[in-house]
């Protein structure tokens, strides 16, 4: 695997330029307010540190091999990929605006190999065993349909080979469930106060949908029913409570790789969590 300190210089040196008042405005304001520690040298090895982070847990070198982001917005996961060695890097996403600014950064910075389109989960499909690794980050919570994303993905990637999922709707999270209570009680009291109904209707078994992008709102899910599900797909699982690290902090990456390893008890603490999925 290239290490760190070369991929981060790359990514530092490709956004220097670009982070610039004056080259900002080429791409979508999203791309600045999403990342604004792209600005920076110690926030472009944080972003590069991520997604080393999300390789080593999985045991992936993605040296010479073929990867798939599924849910790629802006695409920074996919560049650091490149960047690392992958011959091949691809990504789909249904945000225009977010794949509009991740195919010219593709152009500007000349990525051969690196490669995204505008597609829904629905419509995108791959020949089987095209990839070596799919990584789902901050995705899987929006899919409309999750069984269709893992059944493709069993489809999608080569026997031995590993999805990667990370997410911060950790389910098993007390507090996260509750986030929803104070949203609930100000729309019961915008109703007594107006007599107003609110325009949603509760059903309980269908989150709601954003009506322009189609991506579904938020959704939580438990890790180890997520892992367990998964094995009904062909792979092998684990999953892990995730606390932070990608920063750099010495004491924070020890704490985090301690509270990892104790998962699943540690898990009603964890905001994130991830989920490595190796095909068999």
């Amino acid at each position: 695997m290239r290490t760190l300190k070369i991929v981060s210089q790359q990514v530092s040196a490709l956004f220097e330029q670009e982070a610039r008042p004056e080259n900002q405005m080429r791409y979508d304001p999203e791309l600045w307010n999403y990342y604004p520690q792209l600005r920076s040298r110690a926030g472009c090895e944080q972003e590069t540190r991520y997604v080393y982070d999300l390789c080593r847990l999985a045991d992936f070198d993605p040296e010479g091999k073929r990867v798939l982001d599924a849910g790629c917005g802006l695409g920074l996961q996919l560049i650091v990929l490149h960047l690392m060695g992958a011959s091949e890097a691809h990504g789909f996403d249904i945000s225009e605006s977010r794949l509009t600014t991740f195919q010219r950064l593709i152009e500007g910075f000349q990525l051969r190999g690196v490669h995204a389109q505008l597609a829904s989960l629905e419509a995108v499909d791959y020949a089987p065993e095209s990839f070596d690794m799919i990584v789902s980050n901050e995705a899987i919570s929006h899919y409309s349909d999750v069984d269709r994303f893992l059944e493709r993905a069993a489809r999608w990637l080569r026997r031995g080979e590993v999805l990667i999922i990370a997410d911060g709707n950790n389910g098993a999270n007390p507090r996260l469930v509750e986030m929803t209570r104070p949203i609930i009680l100000q729309a019961v009291e915008h109703y007594l106060k107006t007599d107003t109904p609110p325009t949603a209707l509760y059903a309980p078994t269908q989150c709601p949908v954003n009506p322009c992008s189609g991506a579904v709102l938020e959704r939580l899910f438990h890790p180890m029913e997520l892992a367990h599900h998964l094995k009904q797909f062909g792979f092998r699982t684990r999953a892990y409570a995730y606390f932070g690290g990608a920063g750099g902090n010495p004491v924070v990456r020890l704490a985090n790789a301690l509270l990892m390893r104790l998962t699943p008890l540690t898990l009603r603490w964890a905001k994130s969590f991830r989920v490595v999925a190796v095909r068999v």
